[in-house]
């Protein structure tokens, strides 16, 4: 028996930034698939870190913000530990970008998206949860947007 009838359309809150997000994109998107054309999800903003913190004052504060971040993300390890998580990985050190400043630059391209074209917005909104927890990158970063966005499908002058 389905699980939902034909044209249920389920509404998903979600901040790019949030790890629980990101395991109920994985696993809204699987709902999505196996019920073709009867399930839809419509995807909202729920800003967790709209704005962005100030800039550390000196290379000391920068070190702490970025060991306390890391420490955060070592907390993924719950959310990605369930048997139909994300990908979450937490940053460390190694991670090549700094971690995004806010998530109001993500939902902004996210929601340009999706008034564009549906099927590249689904792309881009699991680009960007990817390119978070499991690529390590700054999704607050202009270059790191466009680059997802066109990758997504999305024409380069509509950025």
């Amino acid at each position: 028996m389905p699980i939902a009838a034909p044209g249920a359309r389920f509404v998903g809150w979600s901040d790019y930034l949030c790890p629980w997000c990101a395991n109920a994109a994985v696993r809204l998107a699987r709902l999505e698939d196996a019920y073709e054309g009867r399930v839809a999800i419509e995807w909202r903003s729920y800003l967790l870190r709209p704005h962005p913190r100030p800039a550390p004052g000196d290379a000391h504060e920068a070190a702490e913000r970025r060991e306390e971040f890391d420490r955060y993300t070592q907390g993924w390890r719950v959310p990605g530990s369930e048997p139909d998580a994300a990908e979450l990985v937490p940053w460390d050190d190694a991670a090549s970008d700094d971690p995004p400043s806010h998530s109001m630059p993500a939902q902004l391209v996210a929601k340009a998206a999706q008034r564009i074209d549906g099927a590249a917005f689904a792309r881009l909104h699991a680009a960007l949860f990817r390119a978070y927890f499991a690529e390590r990158r700054d999704i607050s970063a202009p270059p790191v947007l466009r680059a997802l966005w066109e990758q997504s499908g999305l024409a380069p002058a509509r950025f």
